[in-house]
């Protein structure tokens, strides 16, 4: 049996260890993360919590419906054994009929075979070699932006201010983008209930005379980092600081049992930045669908 349960419903305990044992376990369904991201939220629980599926809701004109939180790529149903389409049909028709929309990504467990679901391109990097290796894993033109960078002296600071960064991504990409003002609380909000819980590594590169040219963002999950957010100046782009932070952040964590997620991407020069690092893809479903009922 399927049942829909609302967030002061569930037993935390043992939906926390369904999410942990899950075979692609992910982060962004643990409880707090979801507190901070979205405003609402319930669970579609199977049986006694063998397998979970979290939905972030909105509504829109009086009514429900699931949608994507800003800062979670991945969600989907989350279980120990891998999912059928059959259990994920299941699933999808448990959720209230008073639910007119449902969109989501998806976990690389969850099928791809099902009606009104496109796979996606994630890439990863696992961390498990020797910094050596990893490097000639770089592209040419990779290992080329990074001697730049150094060659211009830039230096990683590993305990930048996340304000900061944040202020530079709005001065940036943020003025070329819709990024809504929620999100920024929400990326806010996110960072104090990390950082309570030791999960966040928050990196800057700035230049010789101590300027901050970008920085990026790390969750810790399990041995996974999730490359969140980052940002930069023109002065940072031009002197490859993106490329610098992450081949340094590889060499810190080089010959451990760690993944490197770089959280996408679709788009194609963002997915050639990821691959130049030697990054493999994975591919994860999103699932959108339209008064089904």
């Amino acid at each position: 049996m399927i049942q829909f349960v609302k967030r002061k419903n569930l037993d935390l305990p043992k939906y926390e260890a369904c999410v942990a044992k899950a075979l692609d376990s992910r982060i962004y369904a643990q409880p707090w993360y979801l507190d901070a991201v979205c405003s609402t939220w319930a669970v579609l629980v199977q049986d006694d919590y063998v397998a979970v599926m979290p939905l972030p809701i909105k509504r829109k004109y009086g009514f429900p419906y699931v949608y994507l939180a800003p800062w979670i790529q991945q969600l989907g149903i989350f279980s120990r054994e891998q999912i059928s389409p059959d259990l994920f049909n299941l699933f999808i028709r448990a959720i209230p009929s008073r639910f007119k929309f449902v969109e989501l990504m998806l976990n690389p467990s969850n099928p791809l075979t099902m009606r009104y679901s496109t796979g996606r391109t994630n890439f990863i990097l696992p961390l498990h070699t020797p910094y050596e290796t990893l490097y000639k894993g770089y592209s040419k033109g990779r290992k080329s932006s990074i001697k730049q960078a150094e060659k211009a002296n830039l230096v990683v600071d590993w305990s930048s201010s996340v304000t900061a960064l944040i202020a530079l991504f709005k001065q940036g990409v943020g003025r070329r983008v819709s990024f809504k003002k929620e999100a920024y609380g929400r990326l806010e909000k996110l960072v104090v209930e990390a950082e309570k819980r030791n999960l966040l590594s928050v990196l800057g590169v700035k230049n010789s005379h101590g300027a901050l040219l970008g920085g990026a963002l790390f969750l810790k999950d399990h041995n996974r980092w999730v490359y969140l957010f980052s940002s930069q100046s023109e002065t940072g782009r031009n002197l490859q600081a993106m490329s610098f932070l992450l081949d340094t952040f590889i060499k810190k964590h080089a010959q451990t049992d760690g993944i490197l997620d770089f959280e996408g991407s679709m788009i194609p020069g963002i997915a050639s930045f990821f691959k130049s690092f030697g990054a493999i893809s994975e591919t994860y479903g999103h699932y959108k669908r339209y008064l089904w009922y």
